[in-house]
């Protein structure tokens, strides 16, 4: 997760260390697999799309990442 410099600033690089869960739900019948994505903090999974298709689900990463130290990027919605 992005943070703060001492004085308050936004840093200018952001380091990500994420233990990231990734759960597939098989679709069937033509419908497409979902996907759940979460980052562990500590002992509790935070998740950061819930049973999306693949596209809208690394969607959702890329813009949490592209954030990252701009907003805080990878707080769960």
């Amino acid at each position: 997760m992005a943070e703060n410099n001492r004085n308050g600033s936004v840093p200018h690089a952001v380091e990500f260390a994420l233990a990231l869960h990734v759960y597939k739900q098989i679709g069937d019948n033509g419908r497409p697999d979902l996907y759940l994505i979460g980052v562990w903090e500590g002992t509790t999974l935070m998740p950061l799309c819930h049973l999306e298709p693949l596209d809208i689900a690394m969607e959702k990463l890329r813009e949490r990442l592209a954030n990252a130290g701009k907003t805080h990027a990878l707080q769960t919605t």
